[in-house]
């Protein structure tokens, strides 16, 4: 962990329900969450919340806009039928509200318009701001008489970042996904930006901090830079 950032362990928390003793805890942690990343974002000379946040660089050369690269299914999406989970809406809200956090996009509902709507629609309603989403790369790797494409998320995240945001220097960020990012293509940038969820239990409280704390450490360049084309 680097010096002055949150470090709140590698657990996962699959033991929250809806009962009260749980309830309680949960907004407990909630508190604690809250608290410790304004102190933190008070230390960086960055209040916390979202009305804090700039979508660009600020006039000193400070931080930007911290920025959270979000997968759906796995994430907010546990189930099968398409249902946007509101306890995983509530954690992402944590998050945002914490560092002054966006989104970007990353899942493959951004390919159908309709489903990025929904995505839209549902950060609106519960005040998490919207930035965009990455663009779709393909990688195709020929094997014998076969067309293999390789996922290739973390380079859409790079490219995105080297766009819009300098190649990340200056801007906190941290990837969200319940694919291993870190073992596909360009995985090795994402190291210290990933918080890799499951599909049985998705954005829990525990992973948010995990977010809050990524997102409470000062930005770094990325590792690689990687052609546009």
């Amino acid at each position: 962990t680097m010096p002055g950032c949150l470090d709140f362990g590698q657990q996962d928390d699959r033991s929250l329900r809806p009962d009260s003793l749980n309830a309680t805890r949960a907004a407990a942690q909630h508190t604690n969450v809250t608290v410790a990343a304004a102190q933190h974002a008070r230390a960086y000379g960055k209040p916390a919340g979202p009305s804090a946040a700039s979508t660009g660089p600020s006039p000193s050369g400070g931080r930007q806009t911290p920025l959270i690269f979000l997968d759906i299914d796995g994430v907010i999406c546990c189930n099968h039928h398409g249902e946007l989970e509101e306890a995983k809406l509530a954690n992402l809200r944590i998050v945002a509200e914490a560092t002054g956090a966006k989104v970007v996009l990353s899942s493959d509902w951004r390919r159908q318009r309709p489903l990025k709507q929904r995505v839209q629609r549902a950060l609106a309603r519960i005040g998490v701001g919207y930035v965009g989403c990455t663009s779709q790369r393909k990688k195709v790797e020929v094997r014998g008489s076969w067309l293999i494409e390789q996922p290739v998320r973390p380079l859409e995240i790079v490219e995105w970042l080297q766009r819009h945001r300098d190649g990340g220097a200056g801007c906190p960020w941290v990837a969200i996904d319940d694919r291993d990012l870190l073992c596909e293509l360009g995985g090795h940038d994402l190291e210290g930006h990933f918080v890799h969820t499951f599909f049985s239990s998705g954005l829990t409280l525990t992973l948010a901090q995990q977010c809050i704390s990524i997102l409470s450490c000062p930005p770094t360049p990325l590792k690689s830079q990687y052609s546009n084309g």
